[in-house]
């Protein structure tokens, strides 16, 4: 039997809601399907809670492991690892997804009962873990090789042979050009006047616009925020567009919004 271990993030819905749907990151949501692909059970590790079960309720918290002294930390590994000794049983292979704070008590502590242990995304760094997690498990170098999980390689040298720098191609498997909804947009735009500008910007993860505007109904939205979120209405299954998958400006943001009938104006980046 397999379980995986996945790893809470900051990026959370706003109301209280089964944990495996809490959470809302791009990163997230790429672990939950590694681990719902390839384990037959899995649990979320939380700051807050322990260990969860990703049909438990539970309400949208600020807490994280990366921020509590050392002492917390073991006390809060303490507790999950009593859990795991629960609910795991004797023979479970686990894969742990999850970043060193949250597996450095965890880990040496399943490995002494005995199960095998393997953490696929140990030491790729955070553009490499989307990149690995949206191959389904593999990361792809600028020759074509690409690296499974469970290989040592999956921590991918600095250089090739003769010390060029090795390429590696990212790919989130979302581009912007899928946006093809007006109606989307438009439900962004309701979110935001909903939630407030601040808090919409806040809960999307992006700064406030500098330039472009997306201008509908005398109201004036930012306009990459909008169509990160847009993205997230038309493929719920996907989620939102990060604002680090894209970029802003004339050619991109403001070419797709133009396309669905949208207009942009230019203004001071100003609180609107």
């Amino acid at each position: 039997m397999r379980v995986a271990l996945v790893s809470c993030v900051k990026s959370k819905r706003s109301v209280p809601t089964p944990a495996g749907d809490l959470y809302t990151s791009t990163l997230f949501l790429g672990l939950r399907r590694y681990a719902e692909a390839n384990a037959d059970r899995w649990y979320i590790l939380s700051a807050k809670h322990g260990l969860l079960d990703p049909s438990e309720v539970v309400a949208p918290y600020e807490q994280t492991l990366n921020k509590m002294p050392a002492s917390a930390r073991r006390d809060w590994a303490e507790e999950v690892n009593s859990e795991l000794a629960r609910v795991l049983p004797a023979d479970a292979e686990v894969i742990v997804l999850a970043g060193e704070r949250y597996r450095e008590g965890v880990v040496p502590f399943l490995r002494r009962r005995g199960h095998g242990v393997s953490v696929p995304l140990e030491g790729l760094p955070f553009g490499k873990q989307l990149q690995f997690l949206a191959r389904g498990g593999s990361v792809k170098r600028s020759g074509g090789t690409r690296h499974p999980l469970g290989a040592a390689s999956l921590e991918l040298p600095d250089s090739v042979s003769g010390g060029a720098p090795t390429r590696v191609e990212f790919d989130s498997g979302r581009v912007l050009s899928d946006l093809t909804s007006r109606t989307a947009v438009l439900a962004a735009m309701a979110e935001c006047d909903r939630l407030g500008r601040e808090a919409f910007l806040e809960k999307y993860g992006f700064g406030p616009a500098r330039r472009y505007f997306l201008e509908h109904n005398s109201r004036h939205y930012d306009s990459k925020a909008i169509v990160g979120a847009a993205y997230g209405h038309q493929f719920p299954d996907r989620g939102p567009l990060q604002s680090s998958e894209f970029s802003g400006g004339q050619n991109t943001v403001r070419r797709r919004l133009e396309d669905l009938g949208f207009s942009l104006v230019v203004l001071p980046d100003v609180a609107l």
